[in-house]
């Protein structure tokens, strides 16, 4: 039962790094719910996601790869650069939030964006540096393997093209923090690769079942949104200051 699940867990270890992971699922499935009620206690949870998967990251990291202090620090910072992004886009979102008017406590009055091609550039960018980003376990693991300059090219490139998919994530969440709200649909195809993954290495049923929790919540925050008006600026302050 608990391997269907959970999928095949051995060690401690490796049950932490799936604990965190399903942990960092489910507090980003409750910042996409607040986010799309407009809530800026959804960008305070952005840095706990990235937190909690780069704590489950360093957990997988075997111990028979340490002969190697290149493949342990490119491991390492593939671990630390989404971390970073991530805590970026919760500050960044947060203080782009605060520049509008309360409506309740928490939850600010914002206005879309009025779609430009040029909105695309930051979400985009962000994709490519996490895809990016997703290449320095695969160094880390051929650093330590002492093969650095054997990398398959299809290998690289499968890396990146999956890194980049999965950093629509993050870049969902630029397009957030920019009042854009097509960027709610960028959400759902980064969930979709992680259920394909899911199936793919057995990794049990919870983590499938978190990643449709998120798709529903990003076509109900998409759908929510799609009552706001839309703005070029941030709406006057008022008597509520933005802080």
């Amino acid at each position: 039962m608990l391997e269907l699940l959970f999928g095949s867990i051995n060690g401690f270890a490796d049950a932490a790094a799936v604990s965190l992971s399903l942990a960092g699922t489910l507090v980003l499935c409750v910042a996409l719910l607040l986010l799309g009620r407009r809530s800026e206690v959804g960008w305070w949870l952005v840095p706990a996601v990235y937190g909690l998967q780069a704590i489950s990251a360093l957990l997988t990291y075997s111990t028979g790869w340490a002969v190697s202090v290149l493949g342990l620090a490119l491991f390492v910072a593939g671990a630390a650069v989404p971390l970073l992004l991530g805590a970026g886009i919760g500050l960044y979102g947060l203080l782009l939030f605060r520049k509008f008017p309360r409506e309740a406590p928490l939850t600010r009055a914002i206005a879309l964006r009025p779609f430009s091609p040029f909105d695309v550039v930051a979400p985009l960018s962000t994709a490519v540096v996490f895809g990016l980003a997703a290449l320095l376990p695969l160094l880390s693991v051929f650093a330590s393997l002492g093969r650095f300059t054997q990398l398959p090219p299809a290998a690289l490139l499968n890396t990146v093209l999956f890194g980049v998919l999965a950093g629509l994530l993050p870049a969902g969440l630029v397009g957030l923090a920019h009042r854009c709200r097509w960027a709610w649909l960028l959400l759902v195809l980064p969930c979709l690769l992680d259920i394909y993954s899911a199936v793919l290495t057995a990794a049990g049923s919870a983590a499938m079942l978190l990643s449709m929790a998120a798709i529903v919540l990003a076509l109900y925050g998409w759908k929510r949104w799609g009552a706001l008006s839309t703005a070029n600026r941030p709406l006057p302050q008022g008597n509520h200051g933005a802080r």
